[in-house]
C-alpha cells in the first residue's frame, strides 16, 4: 500500500463535520417573538388647532365664493346622485 492509497482510503472513511448544526444561520441568537411596535412619544404637531381652523375656514370661503368645476361627466353624475332630486 502506498502513501497515496492511505490518503485516499482515509478520505473515504472520514466524515465531514457540521451538518445542519454546522451552518452559520443556526449560530445566530434566538429572535424574540414578534410584537406590534408602539410609539412612546406623542406625534409632533406641525400646526396648532387655531391654525387648522383658519385653514378650514379659508377653504370653505374659497369653495363658497369660487366653487369647483367638475369636468368629468362621471364625477358630475356621482355628485348629482348623492345630492338627490333637485
Amino acid at each position: 500500500m502506498t502513501d497515496m492509497d492511505t490518503v485516499a482510503g482515509e478520505g473515504l472513511r472520514r466524515r465531514r463535520g457540521g451538518g445542519r448544526e454546522g451552518h452559520a444561520r443556526n449560530a445566530a441568537p434566538q429572535q424574540p417573538p414578534w410584537a406590534q411596535p408602539r410609539m412612546h412619544m406623542r406625534p409632533t404637531e406641525l400646526l396648532s388647532a387655531d391654525e387648522i381652523e383658519s385653514i378650514h375656514t379659508g377653504s370653505l370661503r374659497v369653495l363658497s365664493e369660487i366653487g369647483m368645476d367638475f369636468l368629468d361627466a362621471d364625477a358630475r353624475e356621482v355628485l348629482r346622485a348623492d345630492r338627490g332630486p333637485a
